[in-house]
Parts: C-alpha cells; structure tokens; sequence
C-alpha cells in the first residue's frame, strides 16, 4: 500500500518502532519493520504527503523513529488523549489509509514485532466510499492533536452516513455485502457513528448458531483503573451469556502470556460453567533466538458468526470501549469472507497452542 501510493498516506496508531528488531538476529525477521520505516521514507521523497498521529506522550524509546522520520519532512503529529479524555485511554487505534482509496485496519501495532513476532488480524479495504468513510476516524485524530480539549462538535463532513442501521451495500469479488466502521470511545465519535461496543453486542445478539471471538485481554471489569476508581462492567459478559442461553454455541479464545492479570481467570471460569460456552486460552512458544519482550503472543481482536464478522483494534474491557480510540469493521452478507475469519479462529481453536479452561 505505501509502495503504490502516490499522493497521501494516513496512519493512526498507538506508537511506532518500526526499526528495533535491527538488534536481534535475521531470524527473528526484523527486517519487516525496516521495510516499512524505509517506504515510508521513500514515499514522502517522491512527494507523497505521509501524515501519522500517534498516542502521546510516548516513552522515550518510542520516538526515534518518529523523530528521524520526521527530519524527512513526515508529518508527526501526537494526541494526548487522557488530557482530551478527562484523565482515561490512549489512542490505541491501528489505520492505514493510502490515496483515500485503499485502508488497512486491524490488531497489529506499527511495531516490528507485531508483523515479525505477535500474530495478528487485519483487513485491507480497497472500495473507495468504506475507504473514505473510515478516513473520517483519522482526520478526527488529526483535528484533535495538540489539542487540550474536544471541540463541542465535530464538522458535518466528519459524520458518517453508514452504521448498522444504515450500512453501505457493496460487491463484494462480485457479492452483495453490507459494511460499516463503528469506533470508540463515544466523546470522539461523530452522531452517527455506532459505538464498537454497541456494534459487537450486535453481531452477538443476532447469532443464531454460533458466536467464536478471539481477544488479547477480556475482562468484565476494568483492567488498568484499580478500585475504588475501577469498577465491574458486565455488557459483554452479558450478552455472551444470553447467547449461551438461548442455545448458541459460544467459543472463547483469550490470550495466555506473561502479562496476563491473574485476576481475569476467575471469570473465565464463571462463563465456563455455562452449557454451550467453552473458553481456551492460546499461549505462543517463545522465539528459538531468544527472549523478545513484548512478543509472541495471540494479539488478534475478532469476532466471528454464522453470519457476521467483527474485526477491532480493541481488547474486550471497559478501559478500551468506554476511554480508548479503536475502529471496527463489520461485515455481514458475505459467505466467502465471513467464512476466511471463521477458518482462521477454527485453526486457531484447534491448534496445539491451546489449553482449554476447566467448567
């Protein structure tokens, strides 16, 4: 995408170290990350206008590369969402859009690891009024950096005209298919924008057969504000619930690593106990060079139905859908593409990887 690009590249995300795997032997493929960090280059000085918003304020070791690609005349620009947020999120959105006619959309960080060590789900978009559409959730980003507070409103021409309620109607490698981008949090969200919860809870509700979703980080509670600030939030927990009840098969896949809070298993086990719900988790071996921090691990964030696919850059807790910027893909009415998400959870769900949680 940023090779063929030939007058603008958008790119939101939560910070960017493209380089860093330069350190580590060829095998661990950091040389994915250098591909990027150099096209990027290479795009701005053939006189592309490459614009990139990321998460501030960032760790100092998380700014060398946007510092030197800025010294190429790249447009950096930081949101520092908690001033924005009243103290709450980050920007944790992960969007490429290039010539406004082609988007990429899914879990991976601009982060070497992430297309070199960390398994990943994105989706590229190439139909041109979805494309613009979720360009919209950019140029947000890009009218609130360097900003200290929210505009009251947001322009009109921001505002989407596709929800689900209203979905865009595209052929899709010649099929029908409905689509719409949802985000989060609501305070950056235009009016009709639906809201990633709203929208996830709504692939849920309308399953009939059944519901397989594959996270980072589930929990129904608030996993990075501790009481008596945090709290228990249990919309997604609910309606994982009330599929089960009404005879939906529900599969659960939850990501194991070292960072995982001790304190999610217990509910793991509490939706577990349910007939038709059963939950793994899936625990990546390390790379045969050596230990990388913050690698290898399942980092995908979908859900998938007999009918439907949802595809974020959110992890399932209240932190992300009430404070933190994330996009969504949903997609309905499409066999063929519905059926690719479903074939990737099932190799997943059965793989060695996985360790199931006791009922």
């Amino acid at each position: 995408m940023i090779n063929s690009s030939m007058r603008s590249v958008k790119i939101a995300g939560m910070y960017l170290t493209l380089t860093g795997g330069s350190i580590y032997p060829p095998s661990a493929e950091g040389i994915r990350g250098i591909n990027i960090f150099n096209a990027l280059i290479s795009a701005q000085q053939r006189g592309v206008y490459v614009q990139i918003v990321m998460h501030a304020p960032q760790q100092e070791t998380d700014t060398a590369d946007l510092v030197k690609l800025a010294s190429y005349g790249i447009d950096i620009r930081y949101v520092n969402w908690a001033q924005l947020n009243n103290g709450n999120g980050i920007l944790h959105t992960k969007l490429m859009v290039t010539d406004s006619s082609s988007l990429y959309v899914g879990s991976a960080n601009w982060d070497w690891r992430s297309i070199a060590q960390v398994k990943e789900l994105g989706v590229i978009v190439t139909e041109p009024a979805l494309v613009q559409d979720a360009e919209k959730v950019f140029d947000i980003y890009w009218l609130v950096s360097n900003s200290s507070v929210l505009p009251p409103s947001y322009p009109a021409s921001l505002d989407t005209q596709f929800n689900e309620a209203n979905p865009a109607n595209l052929l899709i490698d010649g099929i029908p298919s409905k689509v719409f981008f949802s985000a989060s949090p609501i305070p950056f969200n235009t009016p009709s924008r639906m809201n990633d919860i709203d929208a996830l809870i709504w692939h849920i509700d309308s399953a009939e057969k059944f519901v397989y979703g594959s996270v980072m980080d589930y929990a129904p509670y608030t996993l990075y504000m501790k009481p008596p600030k945090g709290y228990y939030w249990g919309l997604l927990d609910d309606a994982f619930r009330r599929a089960a009840f009404r005879g939906v098969t529900v599969h659960l896949l939850f990501s194991e690593w070292p960072y995982t809070p001790a304190a999610v298993y217990p509910y793991f086990h509490s939706l577990a106990q349910l007939d038709n719900i059963s939950i793994q988790t899936i625990k990546l071996p390390p790379y045969s060079g050596g230990d990388i921090p913050y690698a290898r691990v399942c980092h995908s964030k979908y859900l998938v139905t007999e009918k439907s696919f949802y595809i974020t850059t959110s992890n399932w807790t209240p932190d992300y859908f009430q404070f933190t910027g994330g996009v969504s893909i949903n997609l309905w009415e499409n066999e063929p593409q519905r059926k690719i998400v479903e074939t990737v959870f099932t190799r997943d769900w059965t793989s060695q990887y996985t360790t199931p949680i006791a009922k």
